[in-house]
């Protein structure tokens, strides 16, 4: 499995034109873009609106969790999050 980091929105956008990502796992807080805007502009693209998006955040309100569904956002995971927990949000997204 490879694995690849993007420090901004601009620059995931720029790595999903060149590497297909089989699920992103999304920061709601972002520089310059937030996680809700950028899962918009994704979902808005169709190269790449059926690439699973998996909101993570610290922020456990049920308004952050509506608004994450509602921009796009397959699973959504508060932080900190265990790796039992990851892993089943996983398996929920990716295709077998």
């Amino acid at each position: 499995m490879d694995v690849s980091f993007a420090f901004d929105g601009r620059e995931a956008v720029s790595q999903l034109s060149r590497v297909r990502a089989d699920v992103i796992l999304m920061d709601i807080r972002l520089p310059g873009i937030d996680g809700l805007a950028l899962t918009r502009r994704l979902k808005a693209s169709a190269q790449i609106a059926d690439i699973p998006v998996v909101m993570l955040t610290g922020d456990a309100r049920r308004e952050t969790l509506m608004d994450s569904l509602a921009a796009g956002a397959s699973e959504f995971v508060v932080k900190p999050v265990s790796k039992a927990t990851l892993e089943a949000k996983l398996d929920r997204v990716l295709p077998r």
